[in-house]
């Protein structure tokens, strides 16, 4: 019986051995395959041109003026929210979108 016992914790010892050097292959294989930064620029959805910027849109004070005058100085603090939403601009063709915008492929070819 005894015999067994120490067959038993033998066999115990050496699956953890293998499965500690498992784990250790695994973690070297995770840690070398480190997926590789995207270096495809953005570009245009409609002309495809990579010459694009964008601007952040600040405090809308017009608004804010229109929400002042309607509301009084709650319109006026609530209308001027919202107003922090960035667009991005094609510097060849004009073309506007909002970043994350998904475009159909009618979208893409046949929008102005």
């Amino acid at each position: 019986m005894s015999k067994s016992l120490d067959d038993l914790r033998k066999w115990i010892e050496e699956e953890k051995k293998q499965s500690e050097l498992r784990l250790q292959e695994l973690r070297e294989r995770s840690s070398a395959t480190e997926p590789e930064p995207d270096d495809e620029p953005i570009r245009c959805p409609k002309c495809r041109s990579s010459q694009i910027t964008a601007q952040r849109d600040g405090v809308s004070l017009s608004r804010a003026a229109v929400g002042g005058f309607l509301f009084g100085g709650a319109g006026m603090v609530t209308g001027g929210l919202g107003g922090n939403k960035i667009l991005i601009t094609c510097l060849k063709c004009g073309k506007q979108w909002k970043p994350g915008q998904e475009q159909t492929i009618f979208e893409r070819y046949f929008s102005d």
